[in-house]
């Protein structure tokens, strides 16, 4: 409160706003190769200072802690395989260069490659043999008709499938033989896909007539249809489980003891938790179709593209706004207010910003009251006047 040249009250009122500068905290960063921060590339790991200004023009100064981790390019791995070969869970059956990107242990690319040589095995004729009594076939004797297979080595390091179809002749006449085959049967270089009896006649080695009966029975192998299926993590076929995609073959029995292959054309999709989104807001958000107003951490299960579980995760910090206290001010003919002058008595509404960056109104009731300039009293008097 100050006097007037006039003698009366001049009260003057200041309202201050003071801004602090802000010392923000430290920004951690793991990256690979490289890391942009407010637009500066940096490639090595290192502490970094930058000083920014605040919105009340005031220096911010912000710390980042970064960590650089460094790709890696692997070494090439040879291998010569046999009609196929697996290489990180997928299946190759051409030569070739293949490459590879795995993840490292600080979550960087790591590139391998493969060099691969495929050499086929080898599925040889058969032979159809008919001896006397005996026949030695691979250093092997054998004294009884059938279908012998032997798996020899090629040049290559692969199998190589010989099929040896034997028929013994006694040199008497010899008794009928009953075969049970699958699909076909070779008797005397003649191929059999019928069930029945069949009769030939030879000759011995001492120039008579052999006569020999095939009871032939023909059981006919299975070729079933391809299952595709698409599956989340994980599938179970067969009693087997599989977590890879690929096309698997199994090789079931039939009731008359033939083959039944089958197959499973597979495809694996992952299922895919993302990583946390982190939102301040103020009074309330809306996130993936609801409205938010109180703090904390929600999470919510999408479908992703490949029909599995995306399970995402919201961080929330919700700031309120806030409706300041009524300043009450009386003044003499006008007062300033958040830098502006008013002259006339009301109630006036001013909007702000909190520290959280979410609205503050202030209010304030405003009496003016004038200065007055009275008139002039002449008084003339003895000694004293009151």
């Amino acid at each position: 409160t100050l006097q007037s040249i006039a003698g009366c009250d001049s009260i003057v009122t200041l309202d201050l706003t003071i801004n602090g500068s802000n010392s923000g905290d430290t920004t951690t960063l793991v990256a690979c190769d490289s890391a942009v921060w407010n637009t500066i590339t940096y490639d090595s790991s290192g502490v970094y200072v930058d000083t920014l200004q605040s919105v009340a023009g005031c220096d911010s100064i912000i710390v980042l802690d970064l960590t650089i981790n460094n790709s890696y390019s692997g070494d090439t791995t040879t291998l010569v395989a046999c009609d196929s070969a697996v290489w990180n869970t997928v299946t190759y059956d051409t030569s070739g260069l293949y490459v590879d990107t795995l993840q490292t242990i600080t979550g960087c690319d790591s590139i391998v490659t493969l060099d691969l040589t495929i050499n086929s095995s080898y599925l040889e004729d058969t032979t159809s043999l008919i001896a006397c009594d005996s026949a030695e076939w691979n250093g092997v004797m054998y004294t009884i008709s059938g279908v012998y297979r032997d798996t020899l080595q090629s040049i290559a390091g692969c199998d190589s499938i010989v099929t040896l179809d034997l028929t013994i002749n006694g040199s008497n006449s010899g008794d009928t033989t009953t075969l049970v085959a699958c699909d076909s049967a070779v008797w005397n270089s003649i191929t059999y896909d019928s069930s029945g009896v069949y009769v030939d006649t030879l000759q011995s080695v001492a120039g008579c007539d052999s006569i020999i009966v095939l009871d032939l029975t023909i059981n006919s192998s299975y070729s079933g249809d391809t299952t595709t299926l698409v599956a989340c993590d994980s599938a179970v076929w067969n009693s087997v489980r599989y977590d890879t995609s690929g096309v698997y073959v199994d090789t079931l029995q039939t009731i008359t003891g033939c083959d039944s292959i089958v197959t499973l054309d597979l495809t694996i999709n992952r299922s895919y938790l993302e990583d946390t989104t982190s939102l301040i807001a103020c009074d309330s958000a809306e996130w993936n179709g609801l409205m938010y107003t109180t703090s904390g951490v929600y999470r919510d299960t999408l479908q992703s593209i490949g029909g599995c579980d995306s399970i995402v995760t919201l961080d929330l910090t919700i700031n309120g706004s806030n409706s300041g206290d009524t300043t009450t001010l009386v003044a003499c003919d006008s007062a300033v207010w958040n830098t502006i002058t008013y002259d006339s008595s009301g109630v006036y509404v001013d909007t702000l910003q909190s520290v959280a960056g979410c609205d503050s109104i202030v209010i304030l009731d405003l009496t003016i009251n004038s200065s007055y300039s009275g008139d002039t009293i002449r008084l003339v008097a003895c000694d004293s006047a009151v």
